[in-house]
């Protein structure tokens, strides 16, 4: 019966009844889960109920003390005598003073206080004095609190007209009393009425706590108690629990495996039914296809054939009507029962080339194209292109697919062609005295002549292909060389000849008279011929000459000044270079501080946009008068969630923020101030995060807290990003995973030894020497500036004030060593 349902409906049918087996799945987990939780609430509810009871107890066991004392200090009992007396040593917990309150402010003797917690000479609190001249006042017991300490309980208690008795109850006792321990659940909190005011203040728990109250109880034997039991979060890992996901997992397997069973068997039903139909459509279609096969094939140009690969070359099976416009022959003359073969028709020096790859392709499929010649029904050759293709036949026979064109107008154009390069290449080769090449639009070089080989050195073979900065001219000169081209190629004719200066083969300049002109299209491209003609003897006269007319005297006074000037300008660039080099380590961190605030403000900006819409459905609602206190509850939950999502992904903003301000701070400026060595360090590693994070490598640090430093951290930090970007660049070889380590250690009372060490590849002997020179770098096509470890030694010695030294070996790595005062010179900054 399903068979005669639409495929549509019975799948729908099927989807339903899989969807009601996940329902009451999902309904039985519902159900234990339930029942789970209502047991555990209850066990809850008996441990808060006992505890409570508990502390019922002590509470009422510290007052029946209370009285006792009050009974033996009254007057005229002297204060001392009934506070060291049994009754008043009785208790561990509360333990009393005697106030005397005859002049303000109010004070503690020592030598009445025998118990000796609140023992001391001083006024007590202002807060305390209020209570205390409270309970005077109207006779009364209360409860006061130390603003200063909030997490202690102070009981007064009137005992005559000028002194009180005073105890004070700390936080661990009160959790003793309710019986907290680390591993319990249920945790309380404790408020109680202090003061004047009668106010409620928790001495225990948390007074902000969200949490659903469990259990509350008032107090009132000794003030005015309010405890509160909080409902601790609910445990997923009950046997309960367990027992439900276990019942909801196996639920919901079982239906989806019976669904998906008969999801398949319902499609294999349906395919079959729909292949028996299609097979006949194609049986009908396939009879039409090959009557247009046929008219297509007579209406293509050359020759469409099928034939069996044999050691002989082609056995033709079919070939199209236009063989006989190719060969002068009909078709049914190269069919097998015919009495020619096609193979006796190519010309004797192609047809073993024929053969060869016809036999090829005897056992195996692929195409191939091949071009030869043919005797055409005129007597005469003509070219063809066969491009064929074999493959296998159902029967197994590999069978050969193809057609064959006449190509010999293209043959006869490209042979032409040839001989026009040939004489143009003769004449450009053999013109003496006179390099010339061509280029493309983009600087690339097509052609070059014998004349440019004896000139510049590189032979034709080394230079077709290049581009001319890699072989005459600079990066720079190649900008101007292309401008120079872009203005031909507008203006359509040559540019004025120009005086040059070219680079050879062995890495000496010559002068040269070039000028450029356009030639039109060469093989495919624009291309710009460009004639040098050797002026470099005629400059070298004329430098000689105008070297001649200068006086000896004038030379060497050109020279001092020359000189110093160079000097000038040497020391002005390398601070340009190292200040430079600050402002480019600066950079990379404003990416990089860039990359890591778009992850929190993205996040920030979503869970608002998401709170908006969560505001916007809730107002609907609530217009429509179909809000629910399901959904004002989810909202709350939704709306605590969400605030703390943005308030962690700003603080995590403010942070890195905060950290790129002090460092970007002190990397741009020369102030000098105090600051923590530890918290430098930090501040430098959270701002290189980003080119970190993606990186193998990682950073240890071990410095101890407290080392305080009166010197520049804008210097400290350049150092510090100068050697961990070296590392990165220089010591660990491509997929090595590196670590980097910071130390510092007291060398004596006023310096310090920081040391930096990498477990990379390591410095050769060799090099060691020359790594602080300004410029030096091995790296230098790679981005290397030569200045890292230049600026690294010039801010440790003339800024810092200290010394560095490297050791470097290829089995310990590298480290670098720098012993700095804790208090800069204060003449270093200038040097």
């Amino acid at each position: 019966m399903i068979s005669r349902l639409p495929l549509s409906a019975a799948k729908g049918i099927l989807t339903f009844v899989t969807l009601l087996a996940l329902f009451a799945s999902h309904q039985a987990y519902r159900a234990i889960v339930t029942q789970a939780s209502t047991v555990e609430t209850e066990q809850y509810r008996n441990e808060a109920v006992a505890r409570s009871n508990a502390f019922k107890q002590w509470l009422n066991r510290q007052l029946m003390l209370e009285q006792q004392l009050l009974g033996q200090c009254s007057p005229p009992a002297k204060p001392a005598s009934c506070l060291s007396s049994p009754s008043a040593s009785t208790s561990a917990d509360f333990r009393y003073a005697y106030v005397s309150t005859a002049k303000a402010p109010f004070s503690i003797v020592a030598s009445q206080y025998p118990n000796g917690i609140l023992s001391t000479d001083k006024p007590l609190a202002s807060s305390l004095q209020k209570t205390i001249a409270h309970s005077l006042a109207g006779g009364l017991t209360l409860w006061g609190q130390d603003l200063v300490d909030p997490h202690a309980i102070y009981r007064i208690i009137p005992v005559q007209d000028d002194a009180v008795l005073i105890s004070r109850v700390d936080s661990q006792q009160l959790a003793r009393a309710l019986g907290e321990t680390p591993q319990a659940a249920l945790k309380p909190r404790l408020a109680v009425e202090t003061g004047k005011e009668q106010s409620l203040r928790f001495v225990r728990g948390d007074p902000e706590s969200s949490a659903q109250i469990l259990l509350q109880e008032k107090l009132d034997s000794a003030g005015h108690w309010q405890l509160y039991w909080d409902s601790p979060p609910p445990q997923n890992n009950s046997a309960g629990n367990r027992l439900a996901f276990i019942i909801l997992i196996g639920g919901v397997t079982f239906s989806l495996l019976a669904f998906l069973s008969a999801w398949f068997a319902l499609n294999a039903l349906y395919l079959s039914r729909r292949q028996n139909a299609d097979l006949q459509n194609l049986t009908d279609e396939l009879a039409d296809s090959e009557r247009n096969y046929r008219l297509l094939v007579e209406q293509i140009p050359g020759v469409v054939f099928r034939s069996k690969p044999m050691e002989s070359g082609h056995q033709l099976l079919l070939a199209s009507p236009g063989i006989s416009m190719l060969t002068g022959y009909g078709e049914r003359d190269f069919l097998p029962s015919g009495n020619r073969q096609y193979m006796d028709l190519i010309h004797p020096q192609d047809r073993e080339r024929v053969q060869a790859l016809v036999q090829q392709h005897q056992r195996r499929e692929g195409t191939y194209e091949i071009e030869y010649r043919l005797k055409s029904g005129r007597d005469q050759w003509i070219w063809v292109l066969e491009c064929a293709q074999a493959r296998e036949h159902p029967s197994g026979a590999i069978l050969i697919d193809g057609i064959v064109f006449d190509i010999t107008a293209r043959k006869l154009a490209q042979h032409t062609l040839q001989e026009s390069e040939a004489i143009l290449h003769a004449i450009i080769d053999q013109t003496p005295n006179i390099a010339i090449q061509g280029y493309t639009i983009d600087g690339r070089i097509v052609f070059w002549n014998r004349a440019s080989e004896l000139l510049f050195g590189w032979s034709s073979d080394e230079a077709v292909g290049h581009r001319i900065d890699e072989l005459l001219i600079t990066g720079r000169e190649m900008l101007d060389f292309l401008t120079q081209l872009a203005l031909i190629a507008s203006r359509k004719t040559a540019c004025a000849p120009v005086e040059v200066h070219l680079r050879t083969k062995n890495g000496n300049k010559r002068w040269m008279l070039s000028t450029v002109f356009p030639v039109g299209n060469y093989l495919g491209e624009e291309v710009y011929v460009c004639m040098d003609v050797d002026i470099d003897d005629r400059k070298k006269i004329e430098d000689e000459l105008r070297a001649i007319q200068q006086g000896l005297q004038h030379e060497v006074s050109a020279s001092r000044d020359e000189l110093h000037s160079a000097n000038l300008e040497l020391e002005q660039a390398l601070k340009t270079l190292m200040h430079s080099e600050k402002l480019a380590s600066l950079g990379g961190l404003v990416a990089g501080l860039a990359h890591e605030l778009n992850t929190p403000l993205g996040n920030t900006l979503t869970v608002a946009t998401t709170l908006r819409d969560s505001v916007q459905e809730l107002d609907r609602e609530q217009t429509a008068g179909t809000l629910r206190k399901s959904s004002l509850q989810g909202f709350m939950a939704f709306s605590v969630e969400a605030a703390e999502l943005i308030e962690r992904n700003a603080r995590r903003a403010s942070e890195l923020i905060s950290h790129f301000k002090i460092v970007a701070s002190d990397t741009t400026s020369d102030r000098r101030r105090q600051f923590d060595l530890a918290q430098t360090v930090t501040e430098v590693l959270t701002t290189l995060s980003p080119l970190l994070k993606h990186q193998p490598h990682s950073v240890d640090v071990a410095i101890p807290a407290g080392m305080l430093f009166d010197s520049y951290p804008g210097a400290l930090e350049q150092i510090l990003t100068n050697l961990i970007q070296n590392s990165i660049r220089h010591a660990f070889p491509a997929g090595q995973a590196g670590r980097m380590t910071i130390t510092a250690s007291f060398s004596d009372d006023e310096r310090v030894l920081l040391s930096y060490h990498d477990n990379g590849c390591g410095i050769p002997p060799e090099l060691q020497q020359d790594v602080f020179a300004a410029f030096f770098t091995t790296k230098l096509a790679e981005g290397g500036s030569g200045l890292g470890l230049y600026i690294v030694k010039n801010l440790t010695e003339n800024v810092l004030g200290g010394t560095l030294v490297l050791e470097s070996s290829a089995e310990n790595g590298t480290r670098f060593l720098l012993e700095i005062p804790i208090t800069a010179p204060a003449a270093t900054r200038n040097a």
